[in-house]
């Protein structure tokens, strides 16, 4: 098993980045976040904190990690994934967490372990200071770049056995150290087109759903994609591209399949049902006018956008407390899908704060600046010795 020892936050980071730990879909390996899960649990244990792992059926476990000052204080919990994208194409070593020119190299040093090594080394210094001021509670959770899998179990299974409830919840993220009080959610789902194979030199004698879901996807952006008008003050609006068309499964085979995939960002007001009402309409307007096209709307995916209203006021609180310990901070939002979305969906107040910019996660050279990873630590723990009497009510 492996095991951690670093010296500062840096260090702590280097560990985390040089596990691999690509999420299972891409790497096909359903426990891959297990070896840093197991690291970061002894760890945490050796610092004096009580740490456990919370199973997720069919995935490796979430980690909590507890620091209780009071039984009457209020919790704040943070939450950092550990789980990242793959690593193809990328033109540095992903695992070597090389720190070259102030900057810490790898997958996973923006989105996010940095937030989560920030998190951690925060807590460390909190405890060892006895400045918290609330009950601190630390999620590392898995699978969140495809499904958060781990956030929603944790919140479904683990968060009612707990015995309390946050007050506010921390959702580890890059974002320059900004508040993010809302962000989009989305609706993704499959649209599929059917028609009847037959030797491709007689194509007449079939029909070609790859042709059919040609006219779809056409009437999709001219007619439902280029017309959504769904500006949002803070995280700019809602948005959809069609990522992903296959079918057909030989060349001399007129393909009898064909699947679309949608991706349809949704700005907080938005509602994924009239969403999909609308596309169903268009793709009945289309049946009208072809009697014999066969095309049909699969499941969707579904994470409702995270809303600023009961954020607003702990958003503001923190970014007060951020500017306060000299690290200037303002509420924002941001147009992606994070963790928060589901502790919002839960009705806890949630906000979304990490160091490093959005636009370095997900890069084929990942980094983080190591000064942005300690200015990191410096404005969580500012939120975990905020005075008890400011924090929102339980």
């Amino acid at each position: 098993m492996l095991r951690f020892n670093p010296t500062d936050v840096v260090q702590l980071l280097q560990d985390m980045v040089r596990v691999d730990t690509v999420t299972p879909t891409a790497s096909g390996r359903a426990d891959a976040e297990m070896p840093l899960a197991e690291a970061l649990l002894e760890l945490a244990r050796i610092w004096g904190f009580s740490a456990e792992f919370r199973q997720v059926p069919g995935a490796a476990p979430n980690v909590l990690i507890t620091h209780e000052v009071s039984p009457t204080a209020p919790w704040l919990l943070f939450d950092s994934h550990l789980d990242t994208v793959g690593v193809e194409g990328m033109t540095i070593d992903p695992f070597a967490a090389e720190v070259r020119d102030g900057r810490l190299y790898g997958r996973g040093a923006c989105d996010t372990k940095g937030t989560g090594a920030a998190m951690l080394w925060a807590l460390r210094e909190v405890r060892g200071a006895r400045s918290a001021t609330q009950n601190i509670a630390l999620l590392f959770s898995v699978r969140e770049e495809h499904s958060q899998l781990g956030v929603r179990h944790f919140l479904a299974h683990d968060l009612p056995a707990l015995g309390w409830r946050p007050a506010a919840v921390i959702v580890g993220e890059p974002t320059g150290m900004q508040v993010v009080a809302a962000n989009n959610g989305f609706v993704k789902w499959k649209i599929r087109t059917t028609g009847v194979a037959v030797h491709s030199s007689t194509p007449h004698l079939g029909r070609n759903a790859v042709s059919d879901m040609a006219r779809v996807s056409i009437a999709l952006e001219e007619n439902y994609i280029n017309r959504i008008h769904a500006p949002h003050p803070l995280t700019g609006g809602g948005s959809c591209c069609i990522t992903r068309i296959s079918g057909g499964t030989q060349i001399n085979v007129v393909p009898a399949h064909c699947v679309l995939d949608v991706n349809r960002r949704l700005a907080p007001g938005e509602s994924a049902d009239a969403e999909l009402a609308q596309v169903e309409a268009l793709l009945e307007t289309l049946r009208q006018r072809d009697s014999a096209l066969c095309v049909q709307q699969g499941e969707a995916d579904i994470v409702t956008p995270l809303a600023a209203d009961v954020n607003l006021p702990y958003a503001e609180l923190t970014a007060a407390t951020l500017t306060a310990r000299g690290i200037p901070s303002q509420v924002t939002g941001a147009p992606y899908t994070t963790n928060g979305n589901h502790f919002g969906a839960a009705d806890l107040v949630t906000i979304v704060l990490g160091p490093g910019d959005i636009a370095q996660a997900h890069t084929k050279d990942e980094w983080l600046s190591v000064a942005e990873l300690t200015r990191g630590v410096a404005g969580y723990r500012a939120l975990m010795e905020h005075s008890a009497r400011n924090s929102p009510p339980v």
